[in-house]
């Protein structure tokens, strides 16, 4: 859950955990300059979201929606964003004018622990992807906890994707991709439509993914004040709860990590070497290489929690370039479809 707004952290008073000099590690000097800097701003996890406060709620969505839409400029990009609903669930169309239609996509669900975020927030991560790959992101709009807790996000992405499937897309020709919990999310809606046998994308992408509610990772704990952007006990247990609801956080489909990965599609996982999740990622990789599952796995040295939506940082342009072509390795082009 990605809480920090990139040089707005006034704008938002959920308090803060207060790293002292001694707990912090050490910035590697092999770090581009531009992730130099986001340290140097000497970010703190952005804590204490009172999620039985409605209004509070309401008022901090609102914030992320400005400051996460604010990056944008930052990075030169200038998106065209076409908003509409597939089978009810409100979506976002993220596309540039040069693009043509060839048939391929990404759907995209966006991180926010399940609790903030939106298809039109979470909008650096899919825009950049959008640009690198020329290909178009569906960004879904699922409902949020606490007032729609599991299995609410679930049910309208599954709703998007075989509505898309029914529309003609063809699922060759489809990247299912989320960051955070959205990563999770991306797991279990490809667990759901295995389970309902409808075709699998042709992978997937998950970019530090939330893949455990019950906090059984090691990373949990040890890099637990060595992530700048998310803790587990102020930032990530509130909204698991609520995500849960009366649900048993090990289900898989609340936590893939503990799902059975027999038959998944191929996988590129990204993650950071000082996120809290990092586990979260390592035993999800381990669990699908196991099963037989093609997982292309990135941890980046010295870097935060979905650092590939920071401005300025050079791993995050490296980042996307890498996300870029396993996309466009996974899906046949136009031509190359004409042959199948």
């Amino acid at each position: 859950m990605t809480f920090l707004l990139p040089g707005c952290l006034a704008l938002l008073s959920w308090g803060c955990v207060e790293n002292s000099d001694d707990a912090a590690l050490p910035v590697p000097a092999e770090l581009s300059q531009g992730a130099k800097d986001f340290y140097a701003l000497r970010p703190q996890p952005i804590e204490g979201l009172d999620l039985d406060d409605r209004e509070a709620v309401a008022n901090a969505r609102a914030a992320i929606e400005e400051a996460w839409r604010a990056v944008l400029p930052n990075i030169g990009l200038t998106p065209i964003e076409d908003q509409f609903e597939i089978a009810g669930v409100k979506v976002n169309l993220i596309s540039w004018p040069t693009m043509r239609d060839d048939g391929r996509l990404v759907i995209y669900l966006h991180g926010g622990a399940y609790v903030v975020g939106s298809a039109t927030a979470n909008i650096v991560l899919p825009a950049r992807l959008a640009n690198a790959t020329g290909i178009p992101v569906l960004s879904v709009d699922y409902r949020l906890a606490p007032e729609s807790p599991f299995p609410a996000a679930l049910e309208d992405a599954v709703a998007v994707l075989r509505d898309v499937y029914e529309q003609g897309q063809d699922p060759r020709k489809l990247v299912l991709m989320g960051d955070s919990a959205g990563g999770g999310l991306a797991l279990a809606t490809a667990l759901k439509l295995r389970q309902m046998h409808v075709e699998l994308p042709a992978a997937l992408v998950l970019i530090s993914p939330w893949t455990d509610l019950t906090r059984s990772g090691d990373t949990n704990a040890t890099l637990e004040f060595a992530d700048p952007i998310i803790t587990w006990s102020g930032t990530l247990a509130g909204p698991a709860r609520a995500y849960a609801a009366d649900a048993d956080t090990a289900n898989p489909l609340i936590s893939p990590v503990y799902a059975d990965y027999a038959g998944m599609p191929p996988m590129l996982v990204q993650a950071g070497s000082r996120e809290v999740l990092l586990s979260d990622s390592v035993r999800l990789v381990r669990k699908a290489r196991r099963a037989g599952v093609d997982v292309r796995f990135d941890v980046w040295d010295g870097m935060w929690h979905v650092f590939q939506t920071h401005p300025g940082a050079a791993e995050a342009e490296e980042a996307i370039a890498e996300m870029a072509e396993f996309v466009l390795d996974a899906m046949p082009s136009a031509g190359a479809a004409s042959d199948r």
